[in-house]
């Protein structure tokens, strides 16, 4: 298995542990800063691609629909 599989799936469980414990408000910035706290190394764009895969994104505040 190619290691960028094997990362993803790490990151996929960390992105989603630190989402859901963040009200599911975090958006991809905020998830890849918590990460960094944690200790946990990941690119941003890295962060963001797989947010789209697992279908997370944060709370919008520019409009109201």
């Amino acid at each position: 298995m190619p290691d960028r599989i094997k990362r993803d799936k790490e990151l996929k469980s960390d992105i989603q542990r630190v989402w859901k414990n963040n009200f599911k408000v975090y958006g991809a910035s905020k998830v890849w800063r918590q990460l960094l706290r944690e200790g946990i190394v990941a690119a941003r764009c890295t962060v963001e691609r797989l947010m789209k895969k697992l279908e997370l994104q944060g709370v919008r505040r520019d409009r109201q629909c």
